[in-house]
């Protein structure tokens, strides 16, 4: 038995030290590097888009301006006129124009098919937010009513189980206890996988 270690450090020390053995180790390392590098350098260096607003309400413009990740926009531009001036020379990736009424707020973004990619979500939750609180001042609604109106609803998940003829409702705790037992297997299945695996090799 001794002489099988002595064989098995000997040939341990052999691969260790050969130049297949390192690049195997080391290859999956240099390549996570590589990638990571060159994701940094393609984030630092996307700038941001610029983009105008054309609205005659100051207020939803200021709110709008207030993201300056997704965007940034441009406040010389106020006008269609000039915003589309800038559209075309590529000055802006898009504009977006407000029109406003008694019951809703509307937006449309204009954009060229190779203007840089603008994410709407936050426009689009400021103008809704901004719409329910101007229809709540005109049907006259406290903030407490506006919140209670915007609340999503609660659904609540219930297990249960029949013995028999009777009902019962299965506890949180045994579906806990179910999902933790199965990671334990599946992580014991993973070990012994990666233990004969080793011996094989």
């Amino acid at each position: 038995m001794n002489k099988f270690w002595v064989i098995v450090g000997e040939v341990y020390k052999k691969n260790v030290k050969s130049g297949a053995f390192l690049s195997m180790v080391l290859s999956p390392v240099i390549i996570i590097a590589v990638i990571g590098i060159v994701a940094f350098f393609v984030n630092s260096s996307s700038e941001v888009p610029k983009i105008a607003i054309v609205s005659d309400n100051q207020e939803i413009v200021q709110l709008l301006k207030t993201d300056k990740k997704s965007y940034k926009v441009n406040a010389k531009i106020t006008t269609t006129a000039d915003a589309e001036k800038a559209l075309k020379k590529d000055d802006i990736a898009g504009y977006l124009v407000i029109n406003e009424s008694k019951s809703a707020i509307t937006g449309e973004f204009i954009k060229t098919p190779t203007s840089a990619d603008v994410d709407t979500t936050l426009m689009l939750q400021t103008l809704t937010a901004l719409q329910t609180n101007q229809i709540a001042s005109n049907l006259g609604l406290s903030q407490e009513e506006v919140g209670s109106l915007t609340q999503p609803a609660d659904i609540k998940v219930k297990t249960i189980k029949f013995d028999g003829d009777k009902q019962q409702t299965n506890n949180d705790t045994d579906t806990m206890i179910k999902v933790f037992g199965a990671y334990f297997v599946s992580f014991v299945i993973y070990m012994l996988m990666i233990y004969y695996s080793a011996i094989i090799a």
